[in-house]
């Protein structure tokens, strides 16, 4: 961040220290008054955790840091907020509009750094749909955030007036000038939305564009490889094949499926070969005392506790874990020591791939991706890859003679 208030588009690789790139310098610049001064945007509760938790350790207690995710209890926080008013907000998009427009958070015009963590991934319609076409509206919290209230040229009624040079009757409003970052390891058609930034009045001017490793989309301490299936049906034999063979206390496996996938049976079945349990089931049976809980779920469906439960768990840097899970996990998450990752079921878009790809080779450590698919998938996967740059090896096939397996 420059001295000066300007607008930025960070576009760098996974598990590259984004967070850390914007979070440094803004809690630097932060100054010891009860005024929110900073507010930080993310898509999902668990990425906003995640930045909070590193953000109250780097700010040490000097400041207050407020989180305002799903499920966050708006009225207590809108009370909390005028009492002791926090100098730094992170949240998803609906719920900071929620307390914003109604007056939750005291005097947003003091705000001086705006933060979009995951922007692609935030400026979303309800429905889920991505907004990467040019000839799409974008209709989204995220954009009345930065086009009304976050914008630079927003002030508040009881804000200060100035009045004009050539006249003393017209008043304008001043303009608060902040500065907004925007951060993604994908920002499509990114000379489109810096003209977008611009023209939906999200910054005053169009930003500057910061590209890391140019043309290196993922980090190259990855493999990425496949396994092909005779059938659909066989995938999840392949899959249990799979991790059973990398059953070891150094090895966290991830796997990402689609969201109608029977999870909690796969998460039950997988737990089962290699002598451990689905952490949602564990009993008071004195026989299972001993086994440790190997396998969990996180998707959006489930309840808040469940789905805090379930990272906990798979972050446990003692034993092996594996965790099922939809994309809700693709975007930003950081749990430390995950060695491979596993498509079970093909992301939609190269984008997709790139993020869910990228929970695993983070800061320079060495990772493993895995593809499960049918030979009728494997030109899908292919066009995923051409688009990544990426070298595609062949490490499996149901077809192929035990000795070829072992080759």
């Amino acid at each position: 961040m420059h001295e000066d208030p300007n607008s930025v588009v960070i576009q760098a690789q996974t598990g590259s220290g984004k967070t850390l790139t914007y979070l440094l310098p803004l809690l630097a610049r932060l100054e010891d008054r009860a005024s929110v001064q900073a507010m930080i945007v993310v898509p999902t509760r668990e990425l906003g955790l995640q930045v909070a938790k590193v953000a109250k350790r780097l700010a040490a207690r000097k400041f207050m840091i407020m989180s305002l995710l799903q499920g966050s209890q708006l009225k207590r926080q809108r009370a909390w907020a005028w009492a002791e008013t926090p100098q730094v907000v992170i949240g998803t998009p609906t719920e900071i509009l929620d307390m914003v427009q109604y007056g939750g958070i005291p005097r947003i015009s003091t705000i001086k750094y705006v933060v979009v963590d995951e922007v692609d991934a935030c400026l979303v319609h309800k429905s889920g749909a991505a907004l990467t076409s040019k000839d799409k509206t974008i209709s989204s919290d995220l954009h009345v955030l930065l086009s009304k209230f976050l914008s630079p040229t927003f002030a508040e009624e009881e804000d200060d007036t100035a009045y004009l040079e050539n006249t003393k009757t017209k008043r304008q409003r001043k303009f608060k000038e902040r500065q907004t970052v925007f951060a993604s390891a994908t920002i499509p058609q990114h000379r489109h939305f810096l003209k977008q930034c611009r023209s939906n009045q999200w910054t005053l001017e169009e930003p500057v564009f910061i590209c890391t490793s140019l043309g290196e989309a993922l980090p190259p301490t990855l493999s990425h490889g496949y396994m092909l299936c005779q059938s659909k049906e066989k995938k999840l034999a392949s899959l249990r094949m799979l991790v059973k063979k990398l059953k070891s206390p150094t090895n966290k496996v991830i796997i990402f499926c689609d969201s109608f996938r029977p999870m909690e049976e796969m998460g039950m079945a997988l737990a089962h070969d290699v002598e451990g349990i689905y952490f949602q089931s564990r009993t008071d049976n004195p026989e299972e005392q001993y086994l440790q809980p190997m396998t969990s779920v996180l998707r959006f469906e489930d309840s808040l506790s469940q789905r805090a439960e379930a990272t906990d768990s798979f972050s446990d840097p003692s034993q092996f874990r594996v965790m099922l899970t939809t994309d809700l996990a693709a975007r930003g998450l950081d749990i430390a020591g995950i060695t491979h990752v596993v498509h079970f079921d093909l992301p939609p878009d190269a984008d997709t791939y790139l993020h869910r790809s990228g929970r695993a080779g983070r800061l320079g450590k060495r990772g493993k991706v895995l593809s499960i698919l049918t030979e009728d998938q494997e030109f899908v996967l292919f066009r995923l890859g051409n688009a990544l740059n990426l070298d595609l090896n062949l490490v499996g096939s149901r077809k192929k003679s035990q000795k070829q397996q072992k080759s």
